[in-house]
């Protein structure tokens, strides 16, 4: 009889010690979840800068518009084209149609995009006509954004992450991975996870030539 209720004794012990052990490791087991989905993200922008340099390879060193001709920037990387009604595929694509890549892990609710190019890329003779061989490496082109929209203004500025979105802070950067931070992509092909102090100060990553 004794010997029945030491064991049990035993398995309590054992229970409480399994309990506190997974409380204890749960923040460790979050943060090691959310270091993975930044760095799917920063991949996924990897990729897409990939992308973008291969089309300015192939148009004179003009990366993607933002928005020019009524199509948004993934839409050229797409391989799509303007003609009398509407668009349609191109002959050559740099990212496929239904891509997994434009979509963040770490967005809470994927409705649209989840990144956008800078609207100082906003014409078809983007960035005010320089081409990339003349622009600062570090000139960012790509980031995380404001599920809601694509673009982003070329005025560094953030909403905070988890934020409930309504529209109205539409080209917003979104500060979306658990340290208050996002992704961007820059003209160099790198992507780097910046701060909203370091994202709005540095002016190295909002000038334009070199």
């Amino acid at each position: 009889m004794n010997k029945k209720q030491f064991t049990m004794f035993e398995l309590s012990v054992i229970m409480v010690v399994i309990a506190v052990f997974a409380v204890l490791t749960m923040p460790a087991v979050a943060k090691a979840q959310s270091e993975a989905k930044e760095a799917s993200c920063a991949g996924n922008q990897k990729q897409i800068m990939a992308a973008a340099l291969a089309y300015a390879n192939d148009y004179q060193g003009f990366m993607a518009p933002a928005n020019y001709n009524s199509m948004d920037w993934d839409l050229y990387l797409k391989g799509y084209v303007r003609v009398a009604n509407g668009i349609k595929a191109g002959k050559k694509s740099y990212i496929p149609v239904k891509s997994n890549i434009l979509y963040c892990p770490d967005e809470p609710i994927i409705k649209n995009i989840s990144y956008g190019v800078s609207s100082s890329f906003k014409n078809k003779q983007d960035a005010w006509g320089v081409s990339i061989d003349k622009m600062n490496p570090s000139l960012i082109y790509l980031a995380d954004i404001n599920q809601n929209w694509r673009k982003i203004t070329s005025t560094p500025s953030f909403i905070p992450r988890r934020a409930s979105i309504n529209g109205n802070k539409w080209g917003d950067i979104m500060l979306r991975h658990d340290d208050d931070t996002a992704n961007v992509g820059k003209i160099d092909g790198s992507v780097e996870n910046l701060d909203e102090k370091t994202f709005k100060t540095d002016n190295k990553y909002w000038t334009v030539a070199k």
